[in-house]
């Protein structure tokens, strides 16, 4: 009979064992279709039954004030849940009276948080059953966030992560620094790592044993774990990469949180396993695995917390995009240099070695044109904050009207970006008096007006590089003479607020 108790007495243990972790990850079983975003302002506070799946409104009527996405002036938070757990139940206790998730506690938060949209991404999570692993449901993540046009709509998103949510965030813009898509990973201002297992979690070894979910697997103890391996390898690669391409912009801010008491006995996440590659130290809160990310009040922690790193973030001011477009005519005799012209370089190549003498912290795309060209779409798409285009871009003859022409068209379809300019020619000069150019002054000047009136002082400006010839300077002013570098960099710096040390005077018209 004593023979017999132990392997019961066993059974009895690991049965026991299992239904502690079903309580201590799960939330409530899966009964949506995954994954899906929640709009949280789309619930109606007075309906307390939970979150449920609704299609985002972005730019809720409510909020047309200070939330306006169609003008870039909306800002997101997007709330990510961890494994077992879903976007409705992890953030908040919702059975309880009167009870309130995390999302809806900034909802309510008037007027801080007026301007800020709140999304919860959910994703199938089971604690047996095959389910989709971290990579998988990052990308899930990403293309959620591309079908609701978030990169577009909001100009600054912020992430709240729990557990294995910060692995799927992480692994998410790692794959938008891998893919080159800086601009949307600019965009992330923060990003909030709460009990996340960054260096993988014992328990998670031991789930794992008879668990088909391979979230269980990607999650396994570091030093056993090649996918963590890889996941930490490639989070240090983008930290330093962003350090060295964009000392001028911090972000995005990385915060760490993590629990200091044990969940029915276990240390789910302990300080070992937890993020370390953080901006501040990790914030060590009172709190087990579960009730860490479910404050009761806007005075509980975490909220304060993250509100003021939030709000702190999303205040600095600073461009959210640094690319340049460099339009140049492909035609040798609108080279200016003729040292450079013998090389067979372009204006463009001159100006972009001025930004890289000037360290200027942006990033530049040269687009050569041509007689059929025709990229309208393609630039517009492209977003640049600046296109710095010589007039004579789409010269197809030596006239002037068929050039303006060309150069009307492409501004008109420029109308309708964000997209500021700097225009330069010789033109401009007053001592341009051999064939052709009496005519283009004219001409030029009918566009000046044209453009600043449909565009504003504040998008556009004309500069002109040339000065009068003298007898000690018998020659034309190029992108290489010092006077005419120091006031291109001085007219981007001022185009685009960028934290350059030059003292201009700028000359631009």
């Amino acid at each position: 009979m004593e023979v017999n108790e132990k392997p019961m007495h066993r059974k009895l243990v690991f049965l026991v064992f299992v239904i502690m972790l079903v309580a201590i990850f799960s939330g409530c079983s899966p009964t949506h279709r995954y994954p899906y975003i929640i709009d949280v302002r789309s619930i109606n506070p007075q309906e307390n039954k939970g979150l449920q799946p609704k299609q985002p409104q972005r730019g809720n009527p409510t909020n047309v004030d200070t939330c306006n996405p169609k003008l870039r002036k909306c800002k997101l938070i997007v709330f990510v849940h961890g494994v077992l757990g879903n976007g409705e139940t992890t953030w908040g206790d919702l059975k309880i009276k009167d009870g309130k998730s995390w999302p809806m506690l900034i909802k309510n938060d008037s007027p801080d948080f007026n301007a800020f949209d709140i999304y919860s991404f959910s994703y199938e999570t089971n604690l047996v059953s095959y389910s989709s692993n971290i990579t998988e449901i990052s990308n899930q993540l990403q293309q959620s966030l591309e079908n609701q046009k978030v990169f577009q709509h909001y100009s600054q998103i912020h992430f709240v992560t729990h557990s294995m949510g910060g692995l799927v965030a992480k692994r998410m813009l790692i794959n938008l620094h891998q893919a080159g898509e800086n601009e949307k990973l600019d965009q992330v201002r923060t990003v909030f790592f709460i009990g996340t297992p960054a260096h993988g979690s014992f328990w998670a070894n031991v789930v794992n044993i008879f668990s088909l979910n391979p979230q269980f697997n990607n999650m396994r103890s570091e030093d056993i774990n090649a996918y963590i391996q890889t996941v930490a390898g490639d989070w240090a690669t983008l930290r330093r990469a962003r350090k060295i391409s964009r000392p001028y912009w911090p972000f995005p801010a990385i915060y760490c949180a993590h629990e200091t008491k044990s969940t029915y006995g276990l240390n789910i996440v302990d300080r070992t396993h937890r993020e370390h590659n953080c901006d501040k130290n990790s914030l060590s809160l009172d709190a087990d695995h579960l009730q860490i990310v479910k404050p009761r009040w806007t005075t509980e922690e975490p909220y304060p917390w993250v509100k003021r790193l939030i709000l702190e973030a999303s205040e600095k001011k600073g461009i959210t995009n640094n690319r340049i477009v460099l339009m140049d005519s492909s035609f040798e005799h609108n080279v200016y240099d003729h040292a450079s012209k013998a090389e067979g370089r372009t204006n463009a190549d001159d100006i972009d070695d001025i930004f890289k003498k000037y360290k200027l912290p942006i990033r530049v795309t040269k687009e050569l044109t041509n007689n059929s060209w025709s990229r309208y779409v393609d630039i517009r798409e492209m977003a640049p904050a600046l296109i710095i285009i010589h007039y004579s871009a789409f010269e197809k003859q030596t006239t002037c009207s068929d050039r303006t022409r060309r150069f009307r068209t492409f501004m008109k379809e420029m109308k309708r970006s964000n997209i500021k300019f700097l225009i330069y020619s010789r033109a401009l000069s007053k001592e341009k008096s051999h064939a052709g150019f009496a005519d283009c002054k004219d001409d030029l000047s009918d566009v000046i007006g044209d453009i600043k009136t449909a565009y504003g002082n504040q998008r556009v400006k004309f500069i002109n590089i040339d000065k009068p010839r003298t007898e000690i300077n018998n020659r034309d002013e190029t992108f290489k003479d010092t006077v005419t570098a120091h006031n291109l960099v001085c007219e981007v710096r001022n185009l685009l607020q960028l934290q350059v040390k030059t003292d201009c005077k700028v000359t631009s018209q």
